[in-house]
């Protein structure tokens, strides 16, 4: 094995035989809405998935929206920080860990850095595995059920801490790293394309509003609509325009719950023009139209 010390995270070439990772902190936890934490570094590398809530997430200076079903990597010495936005409360499933079994933690600060000049040898490295994927180029991402069940199970152990549950964490983290290593199946081949369809759908996230139709999407990528359709459900399990539904709808009822704007001016406000349409979509998707959706919300 060999060191490849660019920049942060270390990188370790190395193979998956190499791997032995240890959790080192592992917990659920609630923030309040409107927290925001100051920009940190720290030794370690860490997962964090939203399990409910909206946050704004700045990873060595570009930011990123994660909301309910995100996972986020913080690798280690990468600044990093967090803001919950406004409205929500934020659960999430955290881990803190290392991938060879290199780091000693008894205290928080061998977690966070607080020291000025840090010696870059404290930061845990990362494996750079032939064929296999880099976590850190892909700060958030839509995880399979797989990890988040895993994490689950990590936390649950870490937790209660009852014998043997080193092993069993070991076992359950070894599953939850070699899924993130791995590069999606089917044609998402390279981590610039996972790399780019994370950002459109970043891009989605936040200019829900705007053209999102696949041609207007596959030329902001430079690829063919049918091209992008397949990466894009290979990577996040669902197509494109199911997704812009997702995260239109997602607004549109945070918007018939806390604003006073007509069914009509919400249609316009997340990108559909047709109020009928929109109207038939969100009765289709929740069961019940906009306004009732409305009346039951003001109710509770």
């Amino acid at each position: 094995m060999d060191f490849s010390d660019i920049c942060y995270p270390r990188r370790k070439q190395c193979t998956a035989a190499d791997l032995s990772p240890s959790v080192h902190w592992a917990q659920r936890h609630i923030t309040k809405r409107n927290k925001e934490y100051p920009e940190r570094l720290i030794y370690d590398h860490e997962l964090l998935y939203v399990q409910t809530g909206d946050i704004e997430v700045n990873v060595n200076g570009k930011a990123y929206h994660a909301t309910t079903g995100s996972l986020v990597y913080f690798g280690a010495g990468v600044p990093h920080r967090i803001k919950v936005l406004k409205g929500t409360e934020a659960n999430f499933l955290g881990i803190h860990f290392d991938y060879f079994d290199e780091h000693e933690v008894s205290r928080d600060e061998d977690i966070i850095v607080v020291e000025p000049n840090p010696g870059r040898e404290r930061f845990c490295a990362e494996p750079k595995i032939e064929e296999l994927a880099v976590p850190s180029e892909i700060p958030v991402r839509i995880p399979p059920a797989s990890i988040v069940a895993a994490m689950e199970r990590v936390i649950e152990e870490f937790t209660h801490r009852q014998s043997g549950y080193e092993a069993i964490v070991r076992g359950y983290m070894l599953q939850i790293v070699v899924e993130l290593l791995r590069v999606p199946s089917g044609e998402v081949t390279e981590a610039s394309h996972l790399v780019k369809l994370e950002e459109l759908r970043q891009w989605i996230q936040q200019r829900y509003s705007s053209d999102c139709s696949n041609t207007a999407l596959a030329a902001r990528v430079n690829w063919n609509e049918d091209y992008l359709a397949k990466l894009f459900k290979t990577a996040f399990g669902i197509t494109p325009n199911k997704y812009v539904q997702s995260v239109r709808l997602r607004e549109a009822k945070r918007l018939l719950r806390e604003s006073s704007h007509s069914v009509e001016e919400i249609a316009g406000l997340i990108g559909y023009a047709d109020l009928h349409y929109f109207s038939r979509l969100f009765s289709q998707r929740e069961g019940i139209p906009p306004r009732e959706y409305r009346r039951l919300a003001s109710v509770y």
